[in-house]
């Protein structure tokens, strides 16, 4: 059996499957099961995970639980222009599906659909995604200086186009008019980066959803997750605008305790390991804590700790290590301070 896999820029995929019914060919298009069922099954990813890291995923799915407050966003009624018809819903999962999407297919055998699917998930949202892994933005440094290898004209470009090499690895030198060579500074090295090695949709420029005076408002309609989309598409990992602006958005959601924000969506887990890394997880215990889910809460403390889910059955001593938790927190910043 054969199958029509339609991907989407941001790997949103459907699958149709085309089945032989009486000497025809007939067309079934597969409907999600859940609101959910097209963000899961973005999340597959080739290696298996342990049971943290699936709990982690786990607990920013709405299906398990809103934490902090419930946001709602407009919703526009498409068929008219009254906002009388507008109507507040309760901010949607991170589909990347919108209107600037577009759709390309594939004619693929049946067994390779979960293969093509992880592939292109992890493509799209590699395990490093969000801030695990910085880069250090390397000023230009001048290496010699001869007047006689220069042009009036133009720069000249040198770049090292072996297989081997990363974009963040690869040599790339600039002779200047006056004869000086140098190496390339970031804007630069991200330039020549992208017109050798281009990579799908990526761009020089920060999409408009990181432009200072789109960004904040875009913040105060709770659009973290379609920002951080936005950033995941066009801009490339190891530029340090990528870090710049998952920080602001991590940041916004911590200060305002409004993780609904960033539940639902693909961005998710490395908010978690960030919060740990930042040792800014508390603020999430205590989220789950109010809303009464001491089991996941104690979760999170273990592991924070330990780096396990091993906690105790009763829910008194569940709440005793929480307590626990938050005291021991509450006297480093105090000593800290």
């Amino acid at each position: 059996m054969r199958g029509l896999l339609r991907v989407s820029r941001l790997s949103s995929i459907q699958c149709w499957t085309r089945t032989l019914v009486s000497g025809t060919v007939s067309l079934t298009k597969y409907k999600p099961y859940s609101d959910q069922f097209s963000l899961k099954m973005n999340m597959f990813h080739p290696k298996e995970r342990s049971d943290v890291d699936e709990f982690m995923r786990d607990i920013g799915f709405t299906d398990n639980g809103i934490i902090g407050p419930e946001l709602q966003v407009v919703e526009q009624d498409m068929y008219s222009r009254l906002k009388k018809y507008d109507k507040k819903v309760t901010l949607p999962p991170s589909y990347i599906n919108t209107k600037d999407t577009r759709t390309s297919f594939l004619l693929i055998d049946e067994h390779e659909i979960d293969n093509v699917l992880r592939g292109c998930s992890e493509h799209v949202f590699p395990e490093s995604i969000g801030i695990d892994k910085e880069f250090d933005e390397v000023p230009s440094k001048t290496l010699s200086s001869n007047n006689a290898l220069g042009s009036k004209r133009f720069d000249f470009v040198f770049v090292d186009t072996s297989k081997s090499q990363t974009n963040e690895t690869r040599n790339i030198v600039i002779r200047e008019k006056d004869g000086t060579l140098r190496t390339s500074t970031p804007q630069e090295r991200e330039r020549f980066n992208q017109e050798f090695f281009a990579q799908p949709w990526k761009r020089l420029d920060l999409p408009a959803h990181c432009h200072p005076t789109v960004m904040p408002r875009l913040l105060k309609e709770f659009q973290h997750k379609f920002i951080l989309d936005a950033v995941v598409k066009s801009v490339t990992i190891e530029r340090k605008a990528y870090a710049e602006m998952h920080k602001k958005v991590y940041n916004d959601v911590v200060d305002q305790g409004i993780f609904h924000a960033l539940q639902d969506s693909q961005h998710w887990p490395a908010f978690v390991r960030w919060l740990k890394r930042e040792n800014k997880i508390d603020v999430l215990v205590r989220a789950l804590h109010g809303k009464g889910r001491f089991a996941d809460s104690a979760r999170v403390v273990r592991y924070t700790l330990a780096n396990d889910l091993d906690i105790p059955e009763k829910v008194d001593h569940q709440k005793q290590l929480i307590q626990d938790y938050l005291k021991s927190v509450r006297q480093e910043k105090t000593k800290a301070q």
